[in-house]
């Protein structure tokens, strides 16, 4: 928000709560927060992750880099009574760390695509994030248009192609308890 009310960014993709004093936005898209563990661990296979098992292994997330994220994984925690400690972990080392066995950490599910065999991914109890774009209601450029445009159409193109992870953002009031 503060790059599009200082001029330096037109438009910007937010997984960020949608504003927000004169500007414009727009959810697209949701998906849901896995767990992710190491294949070998006990819950690799279960249906569901439950908050208890991010507090009883070493919960390997950064903190500082999404802390947007961070405040609405702790946020749907505690709402179920358990409390997380992290261990702040580079953003890029998560996943080899969990694969290595070193403990575990919350990701979009988008993450499974591609991710290493050594990885199980475990949905978590009713949390989703979503994308949104924003952009200054003011600004009538055709460059935002056309950018506004071809998010909807990405969008729209992987609630086609992946139904199983990404679908399209539901109204703010059936969102309450995601983001």
């Amino acid at each position: 928000a503060g790059a599009l009310a200082q001029h330096r960014v037109d438009a910007v993709l937010t997984w960020g709560q949608l504003p927000l004093t004169g500007l414009a936005g727009e959810a697209l898209i949701e998906e849901p927060v896995t767990g992710v563990v190491g294949v070998r661990h006990p819950l690799a296979s279960a249906p569901q992750l439950p908050w208890s098992a991010l507090a009883e292994d070493s919960l390997l997330f950064p903190v500082r880099e999404r802390q947007h994220c961070w405040s609405v994984l702790r946020a749907s925690a505690e709402r179920a009574g358990t409390v997380l400690d992290p261990v702040p972990t580079a953003p890029a080392a998560v996943l080899d760390l969990v694969a290595g066995g070193l403990g575990c950490s919350a990701v979009p599910a988008s993450q499974s695509l591609g991710a290493s065999p050594e990885l199980a991914f475990v949905r978590l109890p009713e949390l989703s994030v979503t994308m949104s774009v924003v952009w200054r209601q003011a600004d009538p450029s055709p460059a935002v248009s056309a950018f506004v445009a071809a998010c909807r159409a990405a969008a729209a193109f992987l609630t086609r192609t992946r139904p199983d992870i990404w679908t399209a953002a539901r109204p703010a009031a059936e969102r309450a308890g995601t983001t």
